[in-house]
């Protein structure tokens, strides 16, 4: 299900409405430039989301450094 941009009305939502696209997949209906702002071009998903999976590489830790 899409929302409808409000950037006719308030220019100012055009990186808000990116950001919540690009963190949690909501599509805006007439956005122009609805592109990723924060994540990498090539990511897949939307990490935001609660059916998206966590976990990832594990990073290695030592408390003598």
């Amino acid at each position: 299900e899409q929302v409808a941009t409000v950037l006719p009305v308030w220019p100012a939502a055009d990186w808000f409405e990116r950001e919540a696209w690009d963190m949690m997949g909501i599509p805006f209906e007439g956005h122009p430039n609805l592109v990723r702002i924060l994540m990498d071009d090539d990511w897949e998903g939307h990490p935001h989301r609660k059916d998206y999976p966590l976990g990832g590489e594990p990073v290695r830790f030592s408390d003598e450094e």
